[in-house]
């Protein structure tokens, strides 16, 4: 599971947490798994993976600079709880990455 944080972005409706229960996760401002509204970004500009256990950032798109805790991203790079990735005129904070899927709620049976 892949949970990430939109903390700004050009549309103030899409700041909110989100959820995305994939292995891979791509955005962009046209297409991908979520479509961020922001001029500034490619249509189809990043993608988080997993390569084993760890999880990767990849830019789509180097002729738009991402940056991964301020730090230009080039290729793919590793991907930890808590990174912060300004692109464009967004920000987003990654607070789960986990290839694990979530797990079913439980159904108990009463006694009767």
């Amino acid at each position: 599971m892949i949970e990430f944080k939109v903390i700004s972005t050009v549309e103030k409706s899409q700041i909110s947490t989100y959820q995305h229960t994939g292995a891979q996760l791509t955005i962009g401002s046209e297409s991908g798994d979520m479509v961020i509204d922001d001029p500034n970004l490619s249509p189809l500009q990043l993608r988080v993976y997993f390569q084993g256990a760890q999880a990767m950032l990849e830019n789509l798109d180097p002729s738009v600079e991402l940056r991964l805790n301020g730090r230009a991203v080039d290729g793919g790079v590793p991907l930890k709880e808590r990174d912060s990735i300004a692109i464009g005129r967004t920000t987003l904070q990654f607070t789960v990455l986990n290839l694990r899927p979530l797990e079913p709620p439980k159904i108990y049976e009463h006694a009767q």
